[in-house]
C-alpha cells in the first residue's frame, strides 16, 4: 500500500475546557474533513451549551489507503454521534451481559 503526502484544509472543532465560564484552555474535540462534520461535533459542546469552535487549518496529511493522518492521527472523515456508537455497542450485548457491566 502507498503513502501519499500532500496538504489540505482539515477542520478542527474544539471546545472550553471549563464549560461554564470558558476559562480554561482549548480542548480538541476532532479533525474532519468537511466543514459541516466539524461543526457537527462542535455543536452544543462550547460554554454554556453553545456551539464550540471549528477551526479551519491547512496542514500536511498521509493519506494512506481510505485512511488520513494528521500529526499521527486519524482524521475523522465524517462526524459520528458518540450516542449513535454507544448504542450499535450496546446492541451486540445480551441483557446478562448488559446487566453484569452495570449498564440496565
Amino acid at each position: 500500500m502507498s503513502v501519499e503526502f500532500r496538504s489540505i484544509p482539515v477542520y478542527e472543532a474544539t471546545t472550553n475546557s471549563d464549560s461554564d465560564e470558558g476559562r480554561g484552555s482549548t480542548v480538541t474535540l476532532g479533525w474532519f474533513l468537511t466543514l459541516e462534520d466539524a461543526q457537527k461535533c462542535a455543536k452544543g459542546k462550547g460554554v454554556w451549551g453553545a456551539d464550540g469552535r471549528v477551526v479551519t487549518h491547512h496542514k500536511e496529511v498521509a493519506l494512506c489507503g481510505e485512511k488520513v493522518f494528521l500529526l499521527g492521527s486519524e482524521v475523522q472523515k465524517t462526524y459520528q454521534d458518540p450516542k449513535k456508537i454507544r448504542d450499535q455497542a450496546l446492541s451486540k450485548l445480551t441483557e446478562e451481559e448488559k446487566e453484569a457491566l452495570g449498564l440496565k
